[in-house]
C-alpha cells in the first residue's frame, strides 16, 4: 500500500510505501496503555475534510509522519488535498 499524500496522484509510483510495523510491546493492548512507539512509516488514516465524520468518503490512507506535518503543508500538498477533494465531493468518483 502507497500513501494518498506525495508528489501527485499522477504519480503513485513515487508515494512512499505504508507500513504496519510493530515497535516495542507486541501485546494488543500496548496504545491503549501507552506501551507502543510511534512508527513514522506506519499506516495513519486521515480525513479530507476534518467538518466531516471518517466515512469511506471522506478518508484517505497516509504515513503516520505525513499525518503529523500537515501543520508545515506546502502549496503543493494543498494541491493533491484539492484534487482528492474534488474526485470525491463533487466529481463523486468511486473509491
Amino acid at each position: 500500500m502507497r500513501s494518498a499524500w506525495g508528489p501527485g496522484i499522477d504519480y503513485p509510483d513515487q508515494h512512499l510505501p505504508i507500513t504496519m510495523i510493530v515497535n516495542g510491546d507486541t501485546d494488543a493492548n500496548a496504545w491503549t496503555r501507552g506501551g507502543g512507539k510511534r512508527v513514522a512509516s506506519n499506516l495513519s488514516i486521515d480525513r479530507l475534510n476534518s467538518n466531516k465524520g471518517y466515512t469511506l468518503q471522506n478518508i484517505i490512507f497516509i504515513r503516520n509522519d505525513e499525518n503529523a506535518r500537515k501543520k508545515d503543508t506546502s502549496y503543493e500538498d494543498c494541491k493533491i488535498q484539492i484534487k482528492l477533494y474534488e474526485e470525491r465531493f463533487i466529481k463523486m468518483k468511486a473509491i
